[in-house]
């Protein structure tokens, strides 16, 4: 069960990051990036809340959570929601 869960949630996490990203890029449209954003910060959060309440170890991929959620910020700012025809 707890391994079933685990693949699920990681794929589920990982297509949805993904997905959304690619949609953004096709589409344009700067919403796209947002549900991608908010999968990289709540992971950061969830982590740091395991490193302060349960012992976990406080692992480097927070830095890259919050480095590639700044890119995808960024890259949002700069897509105006316009598509080349």
């Amino acid at each position: 069960l707890g391994l079933s869960t685990q693949v699920g949630d990681l794929s589920a996490f990982f297509l949805t990051l993904g997905g959304s990203i690619v949609v953004a890029l096709v589409s344009g449209q700067q919403r796209w990036y947002y549900p991608a954003i908010a999968l990289l910060l709540v992971a950061a959060l969830g982590r740091t809340i395991a490193w302060l309440f349960h012992d976990a170890v406080l692992t480097p991929f927070i830095g890259l959570e919050l480095a590639v959620a700044a890119l995808l910020w960024w890259a949002s700012r700069r897509n105006t929601g316009s598509v080349s025809q």
